[in-house]
């Protein structure tokens, strides 16, 4: 098994914390949990649906710019834009030193807050949508999008 945080993509092992960190992530719909795997989702019906572990080269790396952060119960929830296109938002959460999960999407537009209501992390984004986060565990998240009237 990986040390906890680091992605194995061929013959390379990255750091999530690290990439997030130096302001990186990959430029695809994809999600890390745990650091433990880069996978693949697409959106079925407003959810989140994962399709399969992904491998992709640092060239694949896209700079991003976090535009807001908060905390939760002891957990740093941030979010923002990627450069690669105007259309790409990313969010995360981060416990302590270690990066639960991230999350990139292609087609959310760059996301400008996020709200913390019944258990649930609401990551907004520009063009209104609400991306809703549903931890069950510490390995298992569930992630579905709401249209909303905010911008």
């Amino acid at each position: 098994m990986a040390q906890k945080g680091l992605l194995k993509i061929g013959a390379t092992e990255l750091d999530v914390n690290e990439l997030i960190r130096n302001e990186k992530f990959f430029y695809a719909n994809c999600i890390a949990i745990n650091g433990e795997a880069l996978l693949s989702f697409r959106l079925l019906n407003g959810k989140v649906v994962i399709e399969n572990k992904i491998n992709f080269s640092e060239d694949d790396l896209t700079d991003i710019y976090s535009s807001f952060s908060k905390i939760f119960a002891n957990s740093v929830y941030s979010g923002g834009e990627a450069s690669a296109h105007g259309s790409c938002g990313f969010f995360y959460k981060k416990t302590g030193n270690i990066m639960d999960w991230v999350v990139m999407s292609l087609e959310s537009d760059p996301f400008i807050g996020v709200e913390h209501i019944d258990g649930e992390a609401r990551f907004i984004s520009s063009s209104g949508s609400v991306w809703v986060v549903n931890e069950t565990d510490d390995k298992t998240i569930d992630i579905h999008v709401i249209q909303s009237k905010r911008i």
